[in-house]
C-alpha cells in the first residue's frame, strides 16, 4: 500500500454502478485500493470481484448467504462479514471516496454512515430521496472532488 493510492469502498459492487466504478479502477490497478465492497445477495460475482481487486473487506446484506461467501473467498486474505450492521461498518471504514450505488432505504443507513465520518461520497439519489436529505449540499465541495479524482486517477 502507498501513499498516493485513492482508497475506495463501493457499496452495491455487483450492480450496474458498481461494474461501472470497477471498471474505472481497472484502468489503472496501481492508483487504487479496495477498502470494501458490499452485495445484497449475489456472492458469486462479489467473491470474484473481491479476489480481482484484493478488496480488504467484502460484506454480502443477506445474512443467509454468508457461509457460502466466506467458502468462496477462503484463503484469499479477504475478510468477510454480512448483514445489515456489516454493511453500514463497510460504509464507515476509512476510505477516500465510498461509491454508495445501494437503492432506496437499503442504501440510507449506509450512505449516512460514510458521509458522517466526513469521506467524499458519491451516493445514489435513491438513498437521499428516502430520506429527503440534501447529502449534495452537505458534501458539495467533496462530492465533486471525489469525481475528478476518480476521472484524474483512470486518465493516468
Amino acid at each position: 500500500m502507498t501513499e498516493d493510492r485513492t482508497r475506495v469502498s463501493i457499496l452495491g459492487a455487483t450492480g450496474s454502478i458498481g461494474a461501472s466504478t470497477l471498471s474505472v479502477l481497472a484502468h489503472n490497478p496501481e492508483g487504487f485500493e479496495v477498502v470494501s465492497l458490499v452485495a445484497q445477495r449475489n456472492v458469486e460475482r462479489l467473491a470474484q470481484i473481491a479476489r480481482q481487486t484484493q478488496a480488504a473487506l467484502a460484506v454480502v446484506a443477506d445474512e443467509r448467504q454468508f457461509a457460502d461467501l466466506k467458502d468462496r473467498l477462503w484463503g484469499s486474505g479477504v475478510e468477510v462479514a454480512a448483514g445489515r450492521d456489516a454493511v453500514t461498518e463497510a460504509a464507515a471504514r476509512e476510505a477516500d471516496v465510498v461509491v454508495s450505488a445501494i437503492t432506496g432505504y437499503a442504501g440510507l443507513r449506509p450512505t449516512l454512515a460514510a458521509a458522517f465520518t466526513f469521506y467524499a461520497v458519491l451516493p445514489r439519489r435513491g438513498p437521499c430521496a428516502c430520506a429527503r436529505l440534501p447529502l449534495a449540499d452537505r458534501g458539495r465541495r467533496r462530492f465533486r472532488a471525489a469525481g475528478r479524482m476518480l476521472r484524474r486517477r483512470q486518465a493516468v
